[in-house]
């Protein structure tokens, strides 16, 4: 009996001793462009490179600790020609021109292309370190699938993106 309860009461120092576990999300929030730069699209991933673009860039995250599979990324950019002025407009046809890339990095169905339907991204230079953007998209995500098992095919989805605040200036 004595061993059982110097057992009990061992188990439960322990468990009183340990260090409370933080379960804050972590959420990660950067807007940022690129002055004499540009970017190369590899299928899941960009990487910024010299060029003569302004590149605007905004990754998010969500990642609740001790949470199994509940991380979320998602990476936006898009780069406009270098002496665009200090205002930015385009709008829809426009749209179909521009150099863009967004992907979601979760746990969640595999995309394979991505491209946009409709929308508007708007923004002010308010100077040689700060512009205010305002996006409104609506994007086509692709999804492979497959009902023969053989052949792969693409749908798509639609996916609101918006976001309005400040992109700063950071080095390549």
């Amino acid at each position: 009996m004595k061993t059982l309860i110097s057992l009990f009461l061992l188990t439960s120092l322990f468990f009183c001793s340990c260090d409370t576990i933080d379960d804050k999300p972590v959420i990660t929030d950067e807007s940022t462009f690129y002055q004499n730069a540009g970017f190369e699209n590899n299928e899941n991933a960009i990487t910024l490179i010299a060029g003569n673009e302004l590149v605007f860039m905004r990754v998010n995250s969500f990642d609740q600790p001790n949470v199994f599979d509940e991380q979320y990324t998602e990476k936006f950019a898009f780069a406009v020609d270098q002496n665009i002025g200090n205002s930015i407009d385009i709008s829809n046809g426009e749209l179909n021109e521009l150099n863009f890339f967004y992907r979601k990095s979760c746990y969640c169905p595999l995309t394979v292309d991505t491209r946009i339907k409709s929308g508007t991204i708007t923004g002010t230079k308010i100077d040689q370190m700060k512009w205010d953007l305002d996006i409104d998209l609506v994007l086509e995500i692709g999804y492979p699938y497959s009902e023969d098992q053989v052949e792969i095919d693409t749908t798509y989805s639609e996916y609101p993106y918006q976001f309005t605040g400040e992109f700063l200036l950071e080095s390549l």
